[in-house]
């Protein structure tokens, strides 16, 4: 640009010299905005397009809850797990567990109904039976007339397979295996076992179900489909697993609580 006379001193543009509004996106050039330069925005919160399709904030959720959309805008929700399983408590050991009773005395909360328990036990003894019983905070509960259950088993062995019914209509714990051999012939007996309101939180009755499977004395196998449950409400927190004798040797069990949804 030519000058008719002195050339004039340059002063910088400043903020006060632009109009509001005349600079649109055509004057800036991408990515030129930093975050440093992006209005603050309360931790936890997330930017996303509103009704308007104008920028907004999403506000934070609560502790635990997921990010969903339904199909129009995003939300937060409850984490539902998919209503699959949430590991609670596991043991595994190759020693003897002492007093020969293997507890799990406080896994039971408000958050679940329902369990499973998945494991295997090694008895120290031949030829033993192997029994489940509940837990509460006075500790193993056992007492007579109050557990009923029924035990339908299949057996084969080297002479021959059959059946075996067994059951109880009054006792002071529920039987799961039977004749059980201990681990210098490698056997053992492997369960997986659902345990029905273990809790008490909808209902006055505990219950269970599910199967096992184990070499029993005679050498032969056995699968066993029992159930059972227990008349009075004891406000149960956990269960136990005992042989009718000696110890357990060896063992490996999870318990799952249900998600509700």
């Amino acid at each position: 640009m030519g000058y008719i006379g002195n050339r004039p001193t340059a002063v910088p543009v400043t903020s006060a010299d632009i109009q509001d509004g005349s600079v649109d996106s055509s004057e800036l050039v991408d990515n030129s905005v930093t975050l440093a330069k992006m209005a603050g925005l309360a931790r936890g919160k997330l930017i996303y397009g509103d009704a308007s399709g104008d920028p907004a904030a999403l506000a934070v959720g609560a502790a635990d809850e997921v990010l969903t959309h339904d199909g129009t805008d995003f939300d937060w929700a409850a984490a539902g797990g998919g209503g699959g399983f949430t590991v609670l408590t596991s043991s595994y050991s190759s020693t003897d567990t002492t007093g020969g009773v293997l507890s799990f005395p406080s896994f039971v909360s408000a958050t679940y109904d329902h369990y499973k328990v998945i494991g295997f036990c090694v008895p120290l003894t031949d030829n033993v039976d192997f029994w489940l019983r509940p837990h509460n905070a006075s500790g193993h509960y056992s007492t007579s007339n109050q557990f009923y259950y029924e035990y339908l088993a299949r057996y084969r062995s080297s002479s021959g397979g059959g059946a075996y019914d067994n059951g109880s209509w009054q006792d002071t714990k529920w039987k799961i295996a039977d004749n059980v051999n201990r681990d210098s012939d490698s056997n053992f007996v492997a369960f997986n076992i659902d345990l029905y309101e273990w809790g008490t939180h909808n209902t006055s009755r505990l219950a269970f179900g599910g199967t096992s499977f184990h070499h029993q004395a005679n050498d032969g196998m056995k699968t066993v489909n029992m159930g059972g449950s227990l008349h009075t409400d004891i406000d149960a927190t956990g269960l136990d697993f005992l042989f009718s004798g000696g110890q357990i040797d060896k063992h490996g069990i999870t318990i799952y609580g249900v998600n509700k949804s």
